[in-house]
């Protein structure tokens, strides 16, 4: 998946997703968080990410620990609401 190609259809643009985290002053989410972050939403587990992408299991294991600290919660389904919440992801 590459985000600055095309984006999948229900899924914000990277230049919104960095908009939207530069107003509320976090760090941004990295391409490869928002691959991941939108792979889990689609309902891949990290197993299956990691497959897909070609990476190691630790690897996206330690993305997601990256995505739920940079959204400052404490599990997947927190970090994909508050995504969702901030329209990074969109409802299908």
């Amino acid at each position: 998946i590459d985000l600055f190609k095309q984006n999948p259809p229900g899924y914000a643009s990277v230049s919104r997703v960095l908009d939207a985290w530069s107003m509320r002053k976090r760090q941004p989410l990295t391409p490869r968080e928002l691959d991941v972050l939108q792979l889990l939403w689609q309902g891949f587990t990290t197993r299956q990410i990691a497959k897909k992408l070609h990476r190691n299991f630790n690897t996206i294991a330690m993305h997601r620990q990256h995505i739920s600290k940079k959204f400052g919660v404490n599990s997947t389904a927190a970090a994909l609401r508050s995504a969702m919440a901030q329209g990074i992801i969109l409802k299908p």
